[in-house]
């Protein structure tokens, strides 16, 4: 067999390779957006306005809510903190590898605040969140109170917590929020992500052939 046939063959092997990855590669995106259109159809975010918070990002709340970030606590109220009677629908911290800021923060804000019991989990659906109902011991008294996380960042540790702590808020609309994380930021990093790794595939077996035929 020549050279030349020999590494035409190699080409076809390669090609076909990397035929197989490109699909599969589709078939996962093709999956990621018919789970995301299924889960966030369109107008799924109506009545929302989206914020976009120091260290977290894009969160869509209600169009009424009122938003303050304050000494690395989130603060989503239903008036301006400089008011009276303002109520909080949530209150969040951003945990880096699990430094424990989140119950830190409460304490500084409430007295002892301790979590006691695991009640019961819900899911956004998406991918790097979590719900839960789970009690708690705020000075002696036990309540249940809503709380979830959700990944800030790919690949790290680093977690969005919000707790409900006005108990304001059904289990519907905390779903919601946390779905809505992936409604203007895993989509575009996905598919620029796609868009290099199909670049560098190109490149390659273009490479190879050339380096295959002048052997």
């Amino acid at each position: 067999m020549s050279k030349t046939r020999k590494a035409f063959k190699i080409f076809l092997i390669s090609s076909g390779i990397v035929i197989l990855l490109i699909i599969i590669l589709f078939s996962l995106m093709l999956m990621f957006f018919l789970r995301m259109m299924f889960i966030m159809p369109r107008g799924y975010f109506d009545g929302m306005k989206s914020v976009d918070i120091k260290e977290i990002g894009v969160l869509k709340i209600p169009e009424e809510w009122v938003v303050t970030w304050e000494n690395d606590v989130l603060f989503i109220t239903d008036k301006p903190l400089h008011e009276n009677d303002y109520k909080y629908y949530l209150i969040g911290v951003v945990e880096y590898n699990y430094d424990g800021k989140f119950f830190s923060a409460l304490n500084e804000l409430f007295g002892e605040v301790e979590y006691v019991n695991h009640v019961r989990s819900f899911s956004g659906g998406i991918s790097g969140e979590r719900g839960y109902l789970a009690e708690y011991n705020i000075n002696g008294n036990i309540v249940e109170k809503y709380y979830i996380e959700t990944l800030i960042g790919a690949g790290t540790s680093n977690f969005l917590k919000l707790i409900s702590w006005d108990n304001l808020i059904d289990e519907e609309t905390l779903i919601i929020i946390s779905r809505s994380r992936f409604s203007e930021i895993r989509i575009p990093a996905f598919l620029i992500v796609l868009i290099v790794i199909e670049f560098v595939i190109v490149f390659l077996l273009i490479k190879l052939k050339r380096k295959k035929l002048n052997a």
